[in-house]
């Protein structure tokens, strides 16, 4: 079988009359007593639509478990195809049900589209067992079914090859009379085995009983599984839970890792050897700490040969996503060298391919996507970690600080016992704008925010000791900004607020002390080290264009591999020379010429006033 791609099937919610039809029927269901009876019942009579204007008969469907309801207006002619009990059971939950479940569905469009880009250059026999650990109502499965139609594959052979699992029972009588419809509609006589679908809990091994699919024996994966974060207390799992999932998946199902990344280990263990999986996911899970034993656990068995990244709104939830493409290998061999096919948007686009990346990190092609240059620097010996230590403050710091904070008088005298506070908002590169421009601490807008020492002592005399401890020569870096903003506090007057990075010269570090802060917030402006760190943490910041570090991040920048050029463009940071007259140089220090792509892109997200001479 060679499947053609496929544009997809439309989605019934761009349809001009959709709104007005099924409003309607998300009042009936909101103002009901029982609303997942209702919605069942109004399920059923949709199916019952679909089924008749197509001449089939859906008796012994799910669906019509229930009673169809009566009062539901016949949909849109050119609606009542496979793809509308999907999009009507996803219509009928309620929001907060949704946001609990983290049940987004996939459009049909876009299903068929990233099915068929998956699967472009597979060489594998068709029909094909294909399997959903998160089925919702079907749009991938569905998918799939239409691709290897495409390709030639019978519709009854191809329904016999598709299972699925979820929790949800509704969910499932959609995604069931959605593959059947489809199947039906592509001449299907009803005769042989239908899909196989459970309500189960996808994490189980063996959630299909003892008949269904076994973990080892599926060709495809495909999913869009819940998207359910593990610091909200609507989505986080209870204790019972989280230690279930310990045992049975090991370190991937740790610390608060996405249930959504969770799913793409569970999913890795379903495929034989050369079996494939796509997964939809967010894009922290390329390279969130959380998400790192999952990477790991996912690498030890296969192989990332693809990434689409979507770079704009996919779907309801207001989450930036992607979908890696794993080929598992066979027990026992090594990773495999090679490129990861990209692709990118709702339309999936083809990008150029990228070399796989080395670690247990995805986020370098992330990083690709948003525009970040391929950089190979020549690095020196060591981290920055050699030459300084990194803190940074925390929520008992915050909530220390926060009720101890005044506003110093214009003249700016700090007064004794105070020190001046810096935020985020208040560090560019190689500028300390305290003073100089407001600052957004708990809430408050404060002109020249200090800290009362004395008052946090008596409130917390361990902050307090962090707090003083700071008050010495650093440097800062401002984390959730679009290139590394660092800036020196040559006489440590200033205390770092939340969420700011300190980063303090260890005095024992090899070469000239006095110059020793400039080298550091060298290395921190260098634009190598920018393009460094979109790598390291593509996908995790709270905006997807911006660079988040972390303390231990900051500390595992590279040092530069020449040390001439990278003292000289710290003896001119020192000497007042402007970040953005050093970049070049400092490209240099790393072994790139002053004109590769890297400084024209770290110039760029260099806003016009904090390319400016440095201030401190």
């Amino acid at each position: 079988m060679t499947p053609r791609p496929l544009d997809g099937p439309t989605d019934p919610a761009a349809h001009p009359g959709w709104r007005e039809w099924v409003d309607p029927l998300r009042s009936r269901v909101a103002a009901s007593a029982d609303p997942a009876a209702t919605r069942a019942a109004v399920l059923a009579a949709v199916v019952a639509q679909v089924a008749d204007r197509a001449g089939w008969d859906p008796t012994g469907l799910r669906a019509l478990g229930s009673t169809p309801d009566p009062a539901v207006a016949p949909a849109p002619a050119d609606l009542q195809g496979p793809d509308l009990p999907g999009a009507v059971f996803e219509a009928l939950l309620a929001p907060s049900d949704r946001r609990a479940a983290g049940a987004h569905y996939t459009p049909p469009g876009l299903a068929s589209r990233l099915v068929a880009w998956a699967l472009e250059g597979w060489a594998d026999p068709g029909p094909l067992r294909v399997l959903d650990p998160t089925v919702g109502a079907g749009a991938l499965l569905l998918a799939a079914a239409r691709h290897q139609h495409a390709g030639g594959a019978p519709p009854g052979a191809v329904l016999a090859g598709l299972a699925g699992v979820d929790l949800d029972a509704g969910a499932v009588a959609a995604a069931e009379a959605a593959l059947v419809a489809w199947a039906r509609g592509e001449g299907w006589d009803g005769t042989g085995p239908g899909p196989t679908l459970a309500v189960a809990d996808g994490t189980d091994p063996a959630p299909f009983g003892p008949d269904g699919p076994r973990p080892g024996q599926v060709d495809l994966v495909v999913g869009n599984p819940p998207f359910r974060g593990q610091l909200g207390r609507a989505t986080a799992r209870d204790r019972d839970v989280a230690a279930r999932l310990r045992e049975r998946w090991g370190d991937a199902a740790g610390g608060y890792v996405d249930d959504a990344a969770l799913f793409l280990r569970i999913a890795c263990a379903w495929p034989r050897s050369g079996g494939r999986v796509v997964l939809v996911q967010p894009e922290s899970v390329l390279g969130a700490r959380d998400a790192e034993g999952v990477r790991r656990a996912v690498g030890e068995g296969a192989d990332l040969v693809g990434l689409w990244v979507a770079g704009e709104p996919a779907f309801a939830a207001v989450v930036d996503v992607c979908a890696p493409v794993l080929q598992v290998r066979a027990p026992g061999c090594p990773p495999t060298a090679g490129t990861v096919a990209r692709a990118e948007g709702v339309a999936v686009r083809t990008r150029p391919p990228d070399p796989r990346p080395e670690g247990t990190s995805w986020a370098p092609l992330l990083a690709r996507s948003r525009g970040v240059p391929l950089v190979s620097p020549k690095r020196g010996t060591g981290t920055l970690g050699d030459l300084a230590t990194a803190t940074a403050g925390f929520r008992q710091h915050f909530y220390a600080v926060a009720p101890a904070l005044r506003d110093a008088p214009p003249t700016g005298e700090v007064g004794p016992g105070c020190a001046p506070v810096l935020t985020t908002g208040l560090v560019d590169p190689l500028v300390l704008a305290w003073g100089e421009r407001p600052a957004r601490i708990a809430g408050r807008t404060w002109e020249r925010p200090v800290v009362d020492l004395d008052a946090v002592e008596a409130a917390s005399p361990d902050v307090a000791a962090w707090v003083r401890a700071r008050l010495r020569p650093k440097v800062v870096v401002a984390p959730q900004t679009r290139v590394v903003e660092a800036a020196v506090d040559p006489d440590g007057r200033f205390v770092p607020g939340v969420p700011l990075v300190s980063v303090e010269p260890r005095p024992d570090a090899e070469g000239d002390g006095a110059l020793a802060l400039w080298r550091v917030v060298a290395v921190l402006l260098a634009p190598p080290t920018s393009a460094w760190a979109m790598e390291q943490a593509a996908g995790t910041a709270r905006n997807r264009d911006a660079v988040r570090l972390s303390a231990r991040q900051v500390l595992a920048a590279p040092l530069p591999s020449d040390v001439a050029a990278w003292e000289a463009a710290a003896l001119a940071l020192r000497a007042g020379a402007a970040p953005v007259e050093v970049g070049p140089g400092l490209a240099g220090a790393y072994g790139l010429a002053p004109d590769h792509p890297v400084v024209a892109w770290w110039r760029g997200r260099l806003p016009g006033a904090r390319a400016g001479r440095g201030r401190r």
